[in-house]
């Protein structure tokens, strides 16, 4: 929300330039998400809550930064999630890698957003080092590899993704999303190529 309401150069800017006014208008954000979040705890309905953290990474901040600025908030979320019995879902796509040490702090139990092609995820490093405490919703590119490859790439990509970041702890989905640019036709070898990998034990 604060990049909408601030535009993310102009954001980053600020909490060089004017650290003050940058934390002020991210305390008016983060007490918002926080009772919105309460507020979808109470009714009982919810099944997982997640943060959509596309500008959260370090596409946009340092490791460093990210730690003095949103870590705390997050864990907050993350703290108050888990009271309610739920998991906690965090989807960042890009500039995943150097958050590793954060991600584990934070005590997720999902990462969401894994991109192997335009987000650059290593997922061979992040089921190594992560995998034994958070499982990953991603594991394919939906623009480049599902949208534009062929066949034989759309299968070889969906197997790596099982073979790599599964077969348990992982939802299978391309990242960033399913539209209009991505043929139905080629949805349908992705589909089809994961249910060879069920049928074959993957």
């Amino acid at each position: 929300m604060i990049y909408r309401l601030c535009g993310i150069e102009q954001y980053i800017l600020a909490t060089q330039e004017r650290p003050e006014f940058a934390e002020a208008v991210l305390k008016v954000i983060t007490d918002l998400e926080m009772f919105c979040l309460e507020l979808q705890l109470e009714t009982g309905v919810c099944d997982a809550m997640s943060r959509g953290g596309w500008g959260d990474s370090t596409s946009f901040w340092s490791p460093a930064i990210y730690r003095n600025l949103l870590y705390d908030n997050v864990r907050k979320q993350v703290h108050l999630t888990h009271q309610a019995g739920l998991p906690f879902v965090y989807h960042i796509h890009s500039g995943v890698m150097p958050m590793i040490p954060l991600l584990l702090d934070l005590d997720i139990d999902v990462l969401g957003g894994v991109d192997p092609v335009q987000g650059n995820a290593d997922m061979k490093r992040l089921k190594r080092e992560c995998g034994h405490r958070f499982g990953f919703i991603g594991g394919l590119n939906s623009y480049i590899t599902i949208g534009r490859g062929s066949a034989d790439e759309i299968r070889a990509a969906v197997q790596e993704g099982i073979r790599t970041l599964g077969p348990s702890g992982l939802i299978l989905f391309p990242m960033d999303a399913i539209d209009e640019t991505v043929p139905w036709t080629n949805l349908g070898i992705m589909l089809d190529a994961w249910r060879e990998a069920v049928a074959a034990g993957a």
